[in-house]
């Protein structure tokens, strides 16, 4: 779950990337783990997951156009 909560852009401009309720995150991302991605590594092997969950707040801070020329 880690992995699904890293983002460059938090880390560079230290904003808060963690889910507004993480019950239902870390649920959902049990449930994508089971569906999909343990399908995903017994037919392709080893994966990483460089980033699954992006706060809206995030979202809105990385769609600025102030930081589109440094991070787009």
């Amino acid at each position: 779950m880690r992995n699904f909560l890293t983002s460059e852009i938090a880390n560079f401009y230290r904003l808060i990337n963690f889910p507004d309720d993480p019950d239902l995150a870390l649920s959902a991302g049990r449930q994508l783990a089971e569906n999909l991605l343990e399908l995903l590594v017994e037919t392709f092997g080893s994966i990483d997951i460089r980033s699954g969950y992006r706060h809206p707040d995030m979202n809105e801070f990385g769609s600025s156009p102030l930081i589109q020329p440094i991070c787009g």
